[in-house]
Parts: C-alpha cells; structure tokens; sequence
C-alpha cells in the first residue's frame, strides 16, 4: 500500500517495505461513507450492495483501474438524530469536570476500522484518513454547542485531542493509511471562521505529528472561500489566507475546489444563475489561479493539494459539457501546475439523496448500476503521468510594478487640467464588446478626487449620450455606457471596496463590456466584480477622440500616474488578463499607448496630443 511523506515540499510515495519511490502523481477519490454505509461493521456489509458497493467489492476494482489513494471517514459523521450516533458507534466518554476520563472506545469500532484498513492495505490502495469529518458532532457528543469548538478548555477540545491521539496511537504504523486529515471543511456551519480554524487544525495536527511513527502527509481539508461578487479579497489576500488556513505541522496547502469557489471560477454556478452572471466553469480561471498556488506552494515549502472538486450533473448540462472538456481541462491543469494529488468528489456515495447528483460509481459486476461512468473514464484516462508534459515554470508575478521604466505623470493645478486626447487617424474600436487596460498609481489626494480617467461618449447623461466612461469617486473607479436616453450599465453597482484606488502603489486595472452590456472589473490580474448583463448600449463612432486625463475636481493639486494604456476590440477572456500580468503578452490589441516617455501608440499610430491650456503631463521613472 502506498503511503505519503512530505519531504522538501514534495509528496514522496512510499510502499509497504518502507522504500520511496518517488514522487506522487495522482488523481484520488473521495469515497468517504464506506464504513457509515456498512453501519460501522467489521463483518456486516449493511446497506450496501450493486448500487451501493461495499469496500470488499470496490477495492479490487478501484486497484485494477489504478486508483491508489482514497479520502475516507474513519468516524462517525452524526452524534445526535441519527441511527448510527457516534456514542453508539465509538463509544461515550466519561468526563472528569471538562477532561476526558475515560474515553471509553468500543471495541468493535477499533475492528471495524482495523478490517478495513488491513483490506486497503492488502490491495495497495492508501486511506487519507479523516477522523473529523464532521467536526460538529463533538460539540453535540460531550453536550455542548458549537461555541465549544472554540474554547481551548471546553470539553468538546478535550475530547478532540484525546480521541486523535487514541487514533493515531493505534495506526501509528498502518501502512493502510497513506496521510492524515485533520478535518473536514471546518469552517462551513461551525461558527468557525480563518481567523479561528488555523488554531484548532494545528492542535490536531500536532497531535498527530506527535504520535505517527511513520511521519506521513497531514491535510486540513479545508473549503476554499465561497465566491461572493464583488470579491471580499483580492487575490494576494486569499492567497495569505490558504496559508494561515495551513498551519505547520500541517505540510500541504489544502482546498476543497468546486464552481462556487473564489477565484478559482469565474462566478456563480450557470444552474443557479441561469445565464445572467458571469459563467462558472473550469476552463477560465482554474489555470491562474493554480498558477497562483504553484507559486504560493514552492515559497511556503508545501505541496498544493486539492483534497475535493468536481462537477454536479446538472452543472455539468447547465454548461452543455456532454464530452466532460471542463473536467479534462482542470485535470490538464493540475498537471500543468504541478498539483502531485487531488482527490474528485464523490465516489460510491451510496443513496444520500442531496449527494446522488455528485455521485460516480462503475462496477464490472454489475454495469447497469454505473453512475456518471464518463467522469470516472475521463479521470483513468490521466492516471499515466509519463504521458503528460512536465509542469509549467513556477511564474514570477510582480505586483506594484509597470512593464517600463518611464510613465505618464499627470499633475492638476488647482482648477486646471492635465489630459490627453487620442484623435483615431482610422475607426478605432467602435464596436459594442471591448477593453481597456492600464496601469495607475494615485497620490493621497488624487484617491479622495473624484472625476472622470478615460473618457469618449458624446452627447448629454439621460438625453442622447453614447459611448463609455472610466470613472472615480473618493472609493473606487468604475466604468459606465450608455445608450442615447439611459445610463446603461454602471460597474460601481458590482463595487470593488477602494481596491481600485490605492494610494502610493501601481494597480493593474482591466475593464471589459459586452454587447450586452456586462461590465467585468479586473484588477491586478484577476476578476474583482462584475455586472449582469442588461440592455445594449450604443458606442460612439469610431473615428471620435478619446481623453485621457481629468478636468479639475479639486482646489488642491492632484498627482496621479498611468503607464501602458491598452484598447481591445473584444472582450478579453480571464486568462488573457492574466497573462498579461505575469508575462506582458499582448494579442491582437487595437492600441496601446506604453507611455514611456512619451504619448505615442505602438500599434497604429493614434498618438495622444496634449491640448493647450492645461497642465504639461511630464515622463518619470516608475520606481
């Protein structure tokens, strides 16, 4: 059986005989119910049967097609309301004020346990064993709320570290089980949030480092932030957080990966907003984002691991995906990113009604009780590494920086100007689906300034406007079109929260629109906020100028900065913004105005002018 050690921030595999063998490179499965499913038997199968295999029928199966590494629950998922509480199951301890005096483990719960490991093992398959599936079973076990799980001396704690360290004790040298999970999505529905979980995870897991003679792999099992528009953090801030939510002895980044979570898709589920938001899918932004955790896992020295994703069905028929491309995508992705092992959700569930549309299962015995066979062929089909490329190179992203050495330095006077006009030699983006991108740095007094950055709309707001603006209040930039009586669309509406608008700092800003209106904002790489879509707007011809620049808001002098302004005619896609970001790449622009030293356009020609009468825009360095 294969078990894991994390050694120089890699997953090693090891083999029965204690020999490594070299680097891990899976794809596992999340078949957590097992033993719930044969009611915590060591000789009984329960309610299982052809659609709804039992371990002893699963194993040799799951062996023959490769599968070596299984996410499992080796304890109770319920304490109270259920038919299999975990008093009944392990056993109910005694207490002595708020410590455990006797924990009390019955017997056949160590059997059952025991049986089934020694059956993993004996197929070569390797548990990732979660002993807190459902860390709010504790709390309802000793008689206390869920605020327990909080309090270091609560009689809930107590039992959690003196049952984990029971655990371990006794499979301390199992070769059944390949890695350890300290829990299991902690922070859904518990009180428990990533200011108070890195605590609890790093007691369990010291607990375990403290006992495991075989020093394997420990998970957190954590949930990845669930996407809410506008976003609560930017990129980089979440990536502070999967650290914090990852605390050593704990020797992987963990996520659990689905279509709702932050940054890792583009928005919410296309079955729950059906069509209105910006799609979710794999094939967006699960490449950035990964990109992101690459260079998160090699700094911080510990291997990204996905300890759950996947697809519904109905998700799945929501995005028309009849061929399984997003999940081959993703699976490419790993790959590419150097994810060594992600486990997929769920497999052979049994008949949990809210799970039956995640649920896979194939079985040779009995084929007409195949579920969702098609993910499972799509997931063997990547099992053989030494098909696929090596991974990409770790990618080195900078922040607060600009692709030149020189920018634009904009300085208002009090009650004068500083702009730009860009008079097109030829039409120049007329069309309704665009973006512009540029660089910014503010100082204190240009982020309180209001007013409008880019401008190129005629006519009067509410009356015969057309075209698009980008604007600022004190707290944010934005941007609006129009369409002849009506302010169309209006991004402050999806709000960035002042992210826009930082002082003392570059900020790489992207906006995109659609024909339909839909504002996406971009900032530092990655999706911030969006609008839905609304009605069409009316762009301006082709041929009229664009200002860059602001009319004067302010008695006081403003001092503001841009560098590398850039005009597509299309709406860029998520990884196209990216790539910008990390490499500078720039594909079928319409115009770009680097201003490095002065305000010329690199592709055709539609140089900026100065207009007289306003202030003198100077070339600076950008440090």
């Amino acid at each position: 059986m294969p078990y894991i050690k994390v050694e120089n921030g890699v997953m090693q595999e090891y083999n029965n005989d204690g020999l490594n063998t070299g680097p891990v490179a899976s794809i596992g499965l999340n078949a957590y119910s097992y033993l719930e499913r044969r009611a915590w038997s060591a000789t009984g199968r329960g309610g299982t049967g052809p659609d709804n295999p039992d371990y002893v029928d699963d194993f040799p199966f799951l062996q023959s097609k490769g599968i070596k590494y299984l996410q499992v629950m080796v304890a109770p998922y319920a304490s109270k309301d259920s038919t299999l509480p975990w008093g009944k199951v392990v056993g109910e301890p005694a207490f002595s004020g708020n410590l455990v005096s006797n924990l009390n483990i019955n017997d056949s719960y160590w059997a059952t346990v025991q049986t089934f490991l020694d059956s993993a093992r004996s197929h070569n398959i390797g548990i990732i064993a979660c002993p807190f599936w459902n860390i709010k079973a504790i709390p309802q076990l000793v008689g206390e709320n869920n605020s327990a799980l909080l309090q270091s001396d609560s009689k809930t704690r107590n039992y959690i570290r003196a049952f984990t360290a029971a655990f371990v004790a006794r499979y301390k040298n199992h070769q059944g089980i390949a890695a350890w999970m300290a829990g299991q999505e902690i922070t859904l529905k518990t009180g428990i949030d990533f200011n108070t979980a890195p605590a609890i995870l790093k007691e369990i897991a010291e607990i375990i480092r403290a006992q495991d003679d075989l020093k394997r792999m420990i998970s957190s099992g954590n949930a990845a932030l669930t996407h809410v528009s506008p976003r609560q953090y930017t990129i980089d801030q979440y990536a502070d957080i999967v650290l914090a939510m990852n605390p050593s002895p704990i020797d992987t980044l963990c996520e659990n990966l689905f279509l709702k979570s932050e940054y890792f898709s583009t928005g919410e589920s296309p079955a729950d907003v059906l069509g209105t938001g910006m799609e979710a899918n794999f094939t967006s932004c699960s490449l950035p984002y990964l990109k992101v955790m690459q260079k998160l896992a090699k700094e911080s020295g510990k291997p990204y691991y996905v300890g759950s994703f996947g697809l519904t069905k109905p998700e799945e028929e929501a995005l028309q995906d009849n061929t399984q491309h997003n999940l081959s995508t993703l699976l490419q992705n790993f790959y590419r990113t150097g994810v060594q092992l992600a486990c997929h959700w769920v497999w052979n569930s049994g008949n949990i009604g809210d799970l039956d549309k995640w649920k896979v299962l194939v079985s040779d015995t009995h084929p007409s009780e195949n579920k969702r066979a098609e993910v499972f062929a799509a997931i063997t089909a990547v099992l053989d590494r030494s098909r696929t490329a090596p991974p990409d190179n770790v990618i080195d992203r900078k922040l607060n920086s600009t692709r030149f050495t020189r920018c634009a330095t904009f300085k208002n006077a009090p009650n004068k100007s500083c702009l730009f006009t860009i008079t097109p030699k030829t039409t120049l983006c007329p069309g309704t689906d665009f973006s512009i991108s540029f660089t910014i740095k503010q100082d204190d007094q240009s982020v309180v300034t209001p007013g409008p950055l880019f401008r190129r709309f005629s006519g009067a707001a509410n009356v015969d406007a057309r075209g698009w603006v980008v604007y600022k209040t004190s707290a944010n930039l934005y941007s609006q079109v129009f369409a002849l009586d009506s302010l169309v669309n209006d991004s402050s509406k999806a709000g960035d929260d002042g992210r826009t608008n930082v002082a003392g700092k570059w900020t790489r800003i992207t906006f995109t629109v659609n024909a339909n209106s839909r504002i996406a904002l971009y900032v530092n790489d990655f999706l911030m906020s969006y609008t839905y879509k609304s009605l069409q707007w009316s762009n301006v011809d082709g041929k009229l100028a664009i200002q860059v620049g602001r009319d004067s808001y302010s008695s006081s002098t403003v001092t503001w900065q841009l560098s590398d302004i850039i005009l597509y005619d299309r709406v860029l896609t998520p990884q196209e913004v990216f790539d910008y970001g990390v490499t500078g790449q720039v594909v079928n622009a319409a115009g770009r105005w680097n201003l490095n030293g002065d305000l010329k356009d690199s592709i055709n020609n539609n140089d900026g002018v100065s207009p007289g009468g306003t202030n003198v825009i100077s070339f600076d360095s950008t440090l």
